[in-house]
């Protein structure tokens, strides 16, 4: 079987480190980190506290029959000028990397009015340095 290695995503990623609030609907706040961002989505990592929140969350949503995990993500990009973000997500996956670390998937779905192009300028920026 031919297997291809194709990227699927429209925009690329950016891998960073820093730290980020994710707050549910229920207007739980757990702390986590962002590990990598695009115009569309994050990766957050997080201990298994951090991941049990959000799946129980899911769970939760599920039960009621209500979709996926939504969650708003906020978090300050670094610059000379750095710019705070609050952006509302919808949780598409998860991974176990290990007992204590996980990653988690978020599609962007919105974001603070006129916040779309500062980091789309961000992004654009890092990638050409």
């Amino acid at each position: 079987m031919l297997m291809y290695n194709v990227e699927l995503r429209r925009h690329p990623r950016l891998d960073v480190d820093i730290p980020v609030g994710v707050v549910d609907t229920e207007g739980v706040a757990r702390a986590g980190r962002l590990i990598n961002l695009s115009a569309e989505g994050v990766l957050l990592a997080g201990d298994s506290q951090f991941y049990h929140y959000l799946v129980r969350a899911q769970e939760r949503r599920k039960q009621e029959k209500s979709g996926p995990v939504e969650a708003v993500v906020m978090f300050t990009l670094p610059g000379d000028s750095p710019c705070f973000y609050q952006v509302q997500c919808r949780m598409v996956h998860t991974r176990r990397l290990s007992q204590h670390l996980f990653h988690i998937g978020f599609k962007i779905i919105a974001f603070d009015k006129g916040k779309i192009a500062d980091l789309e300028l961000f992004l654009r920026q890092q990638f050409a340095s």
